[in-house]
């Protein structure tokens, strides 16, 4: 990894993991902050919504009785968990570099990665879903979108928030997978 003078070694970013880890999760973002986090939301939303409804991962679905729960399931995990691993960890915010190219292609990587782990392993009720292309598309697209506004707002909570709001407006309207699927 470079900073902006280019002159960062990798052993040098992965020391400044933990603190990078702790500024991420400490940082509560500025309005202007917010909003821009939202508008940048959009167009991911937009991604996942023709990647998903294009590869019929995506259809309009009655929500499942225990909407209210799996919502605040996901708040945990996926949304704050994956967030906590792949971005506070492994995204740099903006004052720690200028250039987290290879940190956004690396943290979506292992995002990616990570969903196929899990279906391989502890949730092999979904993996016909979780190793579809069109939701890995998706899983990449969501990974670089929480992984940017990450870095541009110095925090870690919008990308939680885009998360979570992805996984609940899937699970609440989309036909994604509740809890009850999962186990």
């Amino acid at each position: 990894m470079a900073d902006a003078a280019g002159n960062r070694s990798l052993f040098a970013w992965l020391a400044a993991t933990p603190a990078r880890f702790w500024r991420g999760v400490a940082t509560w973002p500025t309005g202007g902050q917010w909003a821009e986090a939202g508008v940048l939301a959009l167009p991911i939303f937009v991604t996942l919504t023709i990647f998903g409804f294009g590869g019929g991962i995506l259809h309009f679905a009655a929500p499942a009785p225990t909407l209210l729960q799996d919502l605040a399931i996901a708040f945990f995990a996926p949304a704050l968990g994956e967030e906590l691993a792949f971005r506070a960890l492994l995204v740099p915010d903006a004052r720690e570099t200028g250039r987290p190219t290879l940190s956004f292609a690396l943290s979506t990587a292992a995002f990616v990665a990570w969903h196929v782990f899990e279906a391989e392993t502890f949730l092999p009720k979904v993996a016909p879903l979780f190793e579809n292309m069109f939701f890995l598309c998706n899983a990449a697209a969501l990974g670089l979108g929480c992984g940017y506004v990450r870095w541009r707002s110095n925090s870690v909570w919008p990308a939680v928030a885009m998360h979570w709001l992805a996984v609940a407006i899937w699970q609440a309207f989309l036909g994604g997978p509740g809890l009850e699927a999962l186990r």
